[in-house]
């Protein structure tokens, strides 16, 4: 259990540190959604099949 805990503190925590200045846009100053698009791929991107 202690493992678990210290690897979940390792983690970046945006709610102690702040979110960065150009998180919600494709910048190399906000959040890497690479992995999030990669994974979206994976799943056949569902969110794009919905007209908002």
């Amino acid at each position: 259990m202690k493992d678990l805990l210290d690897y979940i503190d390792s983690l970046k925590n945006y709610e102690k540190s702040g979110v960065p200045t150009g998180a919600g846009t494709d910048s190399h100053d906000g959040f890497d959604l690479g992995r999030m698009r990669r994974l979206m791929d994976r799943f056949g991107n569902p969110h794009s099949k919905f007209k908002v």
